[in-house]
């Protein structure tokens, strides 16, 4: 099993086009949180877009506070994590534990992209 703050490491960059946190384990905050990269003043960011009853909240982060918050998120609130990309779509279960969180999942249709891109 692979560690979440790796697998975040490794997949959150320019070619990612969504991450949906859901799941939600109470009802207490979201209910999900969708990020997605954007371009700020030709920096790469990460916007969250939480959904708390019908209201949307929008925050943007750089890669190492993103990266902290999906974590807490996923610690507290929610049990399963997809990314879609240009390159990958993958869909990780989330296990915790007070430890440590761990991510089990599947990269979908990677090996095509892959050879499609020429990697």
């Amino acid at each position: 099993m692979e560690k979440l703050r790796e697998v975040l490491e490794k997949h959150l960059n320019k070619e990612m086009h969504q991450m949906i946190l859901s799941g939600a384990k109470n009802s207490d905050g979201p209910s999900k949180v969708k990020i997605r990269p954007i371009l700020l003043s030709d920096r790469l960011m990460y916007q969250a877009s939480a959904t708390v009853g019908k209201k949307e909240i929008h925050k943007n982060y750089e890669k190492e506070a993103v990266i902290n918050y999906i974590e807490e998120m996923l610690k507290g609130h929610f049990k399963q994590m997809q990314m879609t990309g240009s390159r990958i779509v993958s869909l990780y279960q989330i296990t915790c534990t007070s430890r440590e969180t761990s991510a089990r999942g599947k990269e979908l249709l990677s090996g095509m992209f892959e050879s499609f891109y020429g990697d």
